[in-house]
């Protein structure tokens, strides 16, 4: 025997299975072979010694068995995209479309050495108020005259003023304001016309 201590090598090879029978019964067999130095067990033969063996086991599984569990899948977070913002829009100043208003002129006529409105004369003041009312920041200037083959320039001053004059009540008397008419008088100084007759006159110009 040795009485000193050795320090040997040894190798195992082995080779083993499981054979499932059930969900709780197996069977478990294994082959394995041992190789050892000749100085394993004191005695000298000239080669390593050997030692196989064969194991059979079963396998009994208790307690509660176990079930499959369907695999769970998640929806994905659905990923929001942020739509760019449009742009403003800037609404672009619309030219303004500029009203030209026609001037508009009325001649209203008198009977001699008279600054009575007559009848037939009376339709144009109507149109001069309309024209007055459709444009509110237009205004009307009326100019009294007098025939300077009749009368003298006295009579005929103070006649072209009672003309004007007489207009423009007429006008604020169908709601045009005072601020908005302008009276001037010429007498018999001014002959706008050739005919006598028709300088008897006074001469409005809206606009």
């Amino acid at each position: 025997l040795w009485t000193e201590g050795k320090f040997l090598v040894a190798g195992r090879l082995g080779l083993g299975c499981n054979l499932r029978l059930n969900d709780r019964l197996a069977i478990n067999i294994e082959g394995n072979a041992n190789v050892l130095s000749d100085k394993f067990n004191s005695k000298k033969a000239g080669n390593a010694d050997w030692q196989f063996n064969a194991l059979v086991g079963l396998t009994i599984k208790f307690g509660k068995g176990y079930k499959e569990i369907p695999p769970v899948y998640y929806e994905p977070e659905p990923v929001v995209v942020e739509q760019p913002k449009p742009a403003p829009v800037v609404e672009q100043p619309q030219p303004r479309k500029e009203v030209v208003v026609q001037p508009m002129k009325q001649d209203i006529f008198f009977a001699l050495n008279s600054a009575k409105i007559q009848d037939d004369q009376k339709s144009k003041i109507d149109m001069l108020v309309e024209y007055l009312q459709n444009n509110p920041s237009a205004k009307v200037k009326v100019t009294g005259y007098a025939d300077a083959n009749t009368g003298n320039p006295k009579i005929n001053k103070s006649l072209s003023e009672k003309r004007a004059g007489n207009v423009a009540d007429a006008l604020k008397a169908k709601g045009i304001t005072t601020d908005r008419i302008m009276v001037d008088s010429k007498g018999d100084t001014v002959q706008p016309y050739k005919a006598p007759e028709e300088n008897r006159v006074s001469i409005c110009i809206a606009e």
